[in-house]
C-alpha cells in the first residue's frame, strides 16, 4: 500500500514499489489508503449485513510475495 512507510527516493520506493505490482491482478498500481477505506466504510455499511464471519484481503489479488 502507498503509505509513508515507502522512502521518498524514487530509486528506492522503485525497488520496493515494482514487483508489488507486477504480482497484482486488481490494477497496474500499488493500492492506497482510500482502497481500504472504501473496504472498511462497506463493512460497516448496510450493504454488508450479509457478510458473515469472512477473511477480507485488502490486498489488490497479491497471493504471496
Amino acid at each position: 500500500m502507498q503509505t509513508d512507510i515507502i522512502p521518498d527516493d524514487p530509486a528506492v520506493a522503485a525497488k520496493i514499489v515494482d514487483p508489488l505490482i507486477a504480482i497484482t491482478r486488481a490494477a497496474d498500481r500499488i493500492g492506497t489508503i482510500e482502497d481500504i477505506a472504501d473496504i472498511v466504510l462497506l463493512l460497516a455499511s448496510d450493504r454488508s449485513r450479509w457478510i458473515t464471519g469472512q477473511h477480507i484481503s485488502a490486498s489488490g489479488g497479491i497471493t504471496g510475495v
